[in-house]
């Protein structure tokens, strides 16, 4: 299917380096590149829900600044 995409220079540079390497054409190794990011497994925690910066541990009990503090 033909079709018109913009890519980050850095995505241009990866597909141009693999239809060089595995001499294919580009839209081709723009395919492979795709897919293989599509099937690529998600890490364990990719569905936490995230706090600020940090993901919670499962069954992490939350607490307050307050109550961290107090110590």
């Amino acid at each position: 299917m033909r079709t018109t995409i913009n890519l980050a220079e850095d995505a241009m540079l990866l597909a141009k380096s693999l239809a060089a390497r595995e001499q294919i054409p580009l839209g081709e190794a723009a395919s492979r590149l795709v897919r293989r990011g599509a099937m690529a497994p998600q890490p364990p925690d990719a569905d936490r829900p995230l706090r600020g910066r940090f993901a919670l541990l499962p069954g992490a009990a939350r607490s307050s600044r307050r109550s961290m503090c107090a110590s």
